[in-house]
């Protein structure tokens, strides 16, 4: 039993995008949660990663209870409805009763098998709280996306956005925190949970970079646009030299050993080349590309880049390729959907945790920037550790879970 208090938002269908134009929020609802039914299983949740067709459930319940065969119940999203006796993983050993108080709590799994791919299934054990599951589909994928909200104090969602793996963000919130985008202590950090198109790591498009200075003229933050992945973004990702002189051009060195980042070029699918060229099906697919520590330290294009370590991804999400609240993954085109969860902090909370908040100045670029790998393994933890701290509030639940 838990009292949460909620506030809901509207949308102004008349602003260029969801960026902005949400109307201030209406009045607060209390709303409380009922206790769980006696003598039935706690904490029921999902065990490991989704799978194509089977989903592991694990939970606790009271020794005096706790049985060798449970009674499970399942429907899913076609009205379907069926029971089965399922037999526990570590079923209770009742031979050692005296060791147990009566209301100690046990942990117990199963395994549900024989399910069908890319549904929804409503399970309830021994008589629990459902609890709403998907198997994984054979054609899409689910990734975890965390993003930063950039000009503005709202969540900004991620249409023609850029955003991170967890780590990733961890290290672009150490490493970028000089005010030009976001104030860290201020600032909203959004996890979004995204199905999308690409099943594998290498499927994805490649990487554009939006809602950026370099695209000054078109770009507008409550509308913003993608370009051609500028040069910080390419050296984020260490592309070698062949790569970036190929897109960008030779560097040219200033007297005092500093340089300015050349404008990098893009060649659409139908052979026009230029910084607002999208490459391949990036206007409408997601795109990748790998993130490393330390992170933003080379600034200069070599052929190898030694000492670093791949600690994740960054994403593209275009606008053109999302998908509505009504739609699947292929209706009329769309290729990657945001889930209705997401979950937010602030910044306030990591500083609050001892987060080292001191800035880095890359500007101007030189051979080598700031070596920030220190400071973002101080980060990273805390980065983890606050998130978590949210599991308090909300059952932890697994993208695409």
């Amino acid at each position: 039993m838990q009292q949460y208090f909620l506030r809901l938002r509207s949308h102004n269908q008349s602003a260029p995008s969801i960026v902005r134009g949400w109307r201030a929020p209406g009045m607060t609802i209390s709303c409380t949660t009922k206790h769980s039914p006696h003598n039935t299983p706690l904490q029921l949740r999902r065990l490991g990663r989704p799978e194509l067709d089977a989903i592991s459930l694990q939970w606790e319940w009271e020794f005096a209870i706790c049985s060798e065969y449970v009674t499970v119940d399942l429907s899913d999203e076609l009205g379907s409805k069926w029971d089965q006796m399922y037999k526990l993983k570590n079923p209770c050993d009742t031979t050692f009763e005296e060791r147990y108080d009566s209301s100690q709590l046990i942990h117990s799994e199963i395994e549900i098998k024989n399910l069908t791919a890319g549904r929804m299934y409503s399970v309830s054990v021994g008589g629990s709280d459902p609890i709403v599951l998907r198997t994984l589909s054979e054609t899409t994928n689910f990734t975890a996306m965390y993003r930063v909200s950039e000009y503005t104090l709202e969540v900004d969602f991620l249409e023609n956005h850029n955003s991170a793996s967890r780590d990733a963000q961890a290290a672009f919130l150490t490493s970028t925190n000089d005010n030009l985008f976001f104030n860290l202590s201020t600032s909203p950090v959004t996890e979004y949970c995204v199905e999308h198109e690409a099943v594998n790591i290498n499927d994805f498009e490649q990487y554009v970079s939006c809602n950026g200075p370099e695209a000054e003229g078109r770009n507008k933050p409550d509308d913003p646009v993608c370009m051609c992945d500028v040069y910080p973004d390419r050296m984020i990702a260490l592309q070698n030299k062949t790569e970036m002189d190929a897109a960008c051009g030779p560097i040219k060195w200033n007297s005092d050993g500093t340089h300015s980042p050349t404008p990098c070029n893009c060649s659409d699918k139908f052979g026009i080349r230029s910084k607002w060229s999208l490459p391949g099906d990036s206007g409408t697919k997601i795109g990748r590309m790998p993130a490393w520590d330390p992170y933003f330290y080379y600034q200069a294009p070599a052929d190898t880049y030694p000492n670093v370590t791949y600690i994740g991804d960054n994403w593209s999400t275009p606008k053109n390729g999302s998908c509505n609240a009504t739609q699947s993954i292929g209706d009329e085109g769309c290729t990657w959907k945001r889930t209705s969860f997401a979950r937010v902090i602030h910044g306030q909370e990591l500083l609050d945790k001892g987060w080292n908040g001191t800035a880095s100045s890359h500007w101007p670029l030189h051979k080598f920037g700031p070596n920030t790998s220190a400071q973002y393994y101080h980060n990273r933890p805390i980065f983890e550790a606050v998130w978590s701290n949210l599991n308090k509030y909300l059952r932890p639940r697994c993208c695409g879970c």
